[in-house]
């Protein structure tokens, strides 16, 4: 899967951070020339300032990444919604009697007739006790 941060952010935090070291760089340099107090409490300040840059830099790219994450959830939410609404087009001669539940190979899972993460796919139907003995555990969405 892809980054949540398009290259424009990336580009955005990284020229902060430098402009950011940058300014630490100098604020340093200019307090370690001086032994004046209150000229070094000057270039602190000038430091200081360029900390809340960065952290203000850092915390807005996180921000991004969290709209870019919630945006995707909500797509996703979607499709399970329209993957869903396929599973109620099933025929019926393929779904399971009363109690049962399906596989399908190389699943680790059992899961109701309706479940979307079964789909279309070729399922073994069984009692929950013989899922369970074969080593498989119950799906965490359709919860059989």
């Amino acid at each position: 899967m892809s980054s949540p941060w398009h290259r424009g952010h990336r580009l955005r935090l990284s020229l902060l951070l430098v402009l950011t070291s940058c300014g630490l760089g100098v604020t340093w340099w200019m307090a370690a020339g001086t032994g004046d107090g209150s000229s070094q409490l000057a270039w602190l300040e000038a430091a200081i300032t360029a900390v809340l840059v960065a952290a203000v830099a850092e915390t807005l790219w996180l921000l991004a990444g969290h709209r870019a994450v919630t945006r995707r959830k909500r797509t996703l939410a979607v499709r399970v919604v329209a993957a869903t609404a396929r599973i109620d087009r099933i025929p019926a001669a393929s779904r399971p009697a009363a109690g049962g539940v399906c596989t399908a190979e190389r699943m680790t899972r059992y899961h109701r007739g309706d479940c979307p993460l079964v789909g279309r796919k070729p399922v073994v139907w069984s009692s929950v006790e013989e899922s369970r003995r074969a080593g498989r555990r119950p799906c965490g969405i359709c919860d059989p």
